[in-house]
């Protein structure tokens, strides 16, 4: 069968073919659109001049279509920037060329086959808190959408700046917290102030990405507190076993930060202090200060970071079970005073994530007065630390 014909005036059409065979019939219905060729419908799709200076945006995009909702093909999309000079506006490769090719201040992009217009947003140079690309058509009359963004500085990481959070020195161990200090690292000050089953993967637009090409891996990191100036983040479980690691840090997914390599040890153990005082309590629970000594003779639970691997753990992220202790794979001493002290417990703090509590019972025979406290485990020993003991 052949199909003769002109095509009709611009319109919408639609209907049905009937196929009809032996005993059996098939409707189809159509739709069959006539355009009139002239805009009447502007149509804002995608893109944002927002990310890290320097950055390649990704393209704007503004679709045209006529009364009838066929694409417009070839009409004019102007796009204006302010502050003027903060963005370049370039063509995009295998779209119809923008006039000029590229401009700081505006350019005239035709819509493609399919009736969209686009135009490439290379940020500038220059932090900006606001700024716009306003995309106007001369039809339909008063057309026009502004596409806002932000141009932020890149999120760097110190030199050095990637650290245990209780040593701040390296390395750093899988499951531990660490802080990653440097600039512009976030855009809003904020912690976790309620994790019931995991720590977040992100907060106010930071992650934090943890590589080992070599070994095909690439791990989020599970946050604890953002500030422009210090992340604060568990290291992934996974990374066990590695002898460093690639650290990023990243806001929304597309301003990325630079890259840091930091070596990793299975066990690097430190004490979280208060004042150079290790963080414990004693055996009624309260915190142990120079106000309230631990009691020699009896229990003090020390709190710690980077003891290494551990039996029945939970997942990266995950909060230590309470009636399955995880405790760690490697057996600590710990020195009190000058004196070994009788390790009871290693392992997770029940209801934390990767935050690591050790009893010990402190000697009985030592003086008096702020004294020495060290630990060691598989092979690594924290850092001088005192404990306030009578």
């Amino acid at each position: 069968m052949v199909l003769g014909g002109s095509v009709p005036k611009a319109g919408a059409y639609s209907g049905a073919v009937t196929l009809q065979g032996s005993g059996v019939s098939l409707r189809i219905p159509y739709l069959f659109l006539v355009g009139t060729g002239t805009a009447s419908n502007f149509i804002p799709l995608f893109g944002s001049p927002d990310g890290t200076v320097g950055q390649d945006a990704g393209a704007l995009a503004i679709k045209m279509v006529d009364q009838y909702g066929v694409p417009a093909t070839g009409t004019p999309v102007t796009f204006t920037v302010s502050p003027r000079g903060s963005v370049t506006l370039r063509s995009v490769p295998g779209e119809p060329a923008c006039s000029p090719d590229n401009s700081t201040t505006s350019v005239t992009c035709a819509t493609d086959a399919y009736g969209v217009a686009y135009t490439d947003v290379l940020l500038g140079s220059t932090p900006t808190s606001t700024v716009n690309v306003t995309a106007s058509a001369v039809s339909p009359r008063g057309a026009n959408n502004p596409f806002s963004g932000t141009i932020r500085a890149q999120p760097t990481i110190s030199a050095g700046g990637v650290v245990d959070a209780g040593s701040f020195k390296t390395p750093i161990a899988p499951g531990s917290y660490i802080s990653i200090f440097g600039n512009s690292l976030s855009e809003y000050t904020d912690q976790v102030t309620y994790a019931p089953y995991t720590l977040p993967l992100a907060m106010d637009g930071v992650t934090v990405s943890f590589d080992v090409p070599s070994a095909k891996l690439s791990l989020p990191g599970y946050l604890t507190y953002v500030s422009p100036g210090q992340v604060n983040v568990q290291v992934p479980w996974e990374l066990q076993g590695q002898t460093s690691a690639q650290v990023k840090v990243t806001l929304y997914g597309y301003s990325y930060g630079n890259v840091v390599t930091v070596p990793l040890a299975d066990a690097a153990p430190a004490f979280l202090e208060n004042s150079g005082v290790a963080v414990g309590l004693d055996q009624n629970y309260a915190v142990v200060t120079t106000a309230n000594p631990g009691k020699r003779g009896q229990l003090v639970q020390l709190y710690m970071n980077g003891l290494g691997p551990v039996n029945d753990g939970p997942a990266s992220g995950e909060l230590a079970s309470a009636t399955k202790l995880a405790t760690t794979k490697g057996t600590p001493t710990v020195n009190i005073g000058g004196q070994p002290a009788t390790v009871q417990f290693s392992g997770l703090a029940p209801g934390f994530s990767g935050l690591y509590q050790v009893n010990a019972i402190v000697p009985a025979g030592i003086s008096a007065g702020t004294v020495p406290i060290s630990l060691t485990i598989n092979g690594a020993t924290t850092k001088a630390s005192t404990l306030p003991v009578n």
